[in-house]
């Protein structure tokens, strides 16, 4: 092939490149490839999805009926007297705490030292 040859095949093939397919046979391509995949995708999920639930099911009942029922401990069990016997009050706050100590002191404002000699 000649250069003069070469740089006409180039020439014509830019001419040509920009063209498209109409906007129609687009539409209509991509809307045949969605039902395609889409019944593909029904023909293989429903199948699965069944023996899923099934499964799911037979587990459920399985573990529903082995389960012991749970029945609250008897009265004088030795567990609800321990429980009620818990001291479950949040620890205090330290300045909570300080107001509150019962040891006779008086709560008086702290002193603050000063530098000054009094006469």
């Amino acid at each position: 092939m000649t250069d003069e040859a070469l740089d006409e095949l180039v020439t014509l093939y830019r001419q040509n490149a920009r063209e498209v397919a109409p906007g129609r046979l687009n539409a209509r391509v991509l809307h045949a490839a969605e039902q395609v995949t889409w019944r593909h995708r029904l023909k293989f999920v429903w199948p699965w999805l069944g023996l899923a639930l099934a499964a799911n099911m037979a587990i459920w009942l399985t573990v529903y009926h082995a389960a012991p029922a749970l029945e609250p401990p008897p009265a004088g069990h030795l567990t609800q007297s321990y429980l009620l016997q818990m001291d479950i009050t949040p620890p205090l706050a330290p300045v909570t705490a300080y107001l509150l100590r019962n040891d006779g002191s008086a709560h008086t404002a702290p002193t603050i030292a000063t530098t000054e000699e009094t006469p």
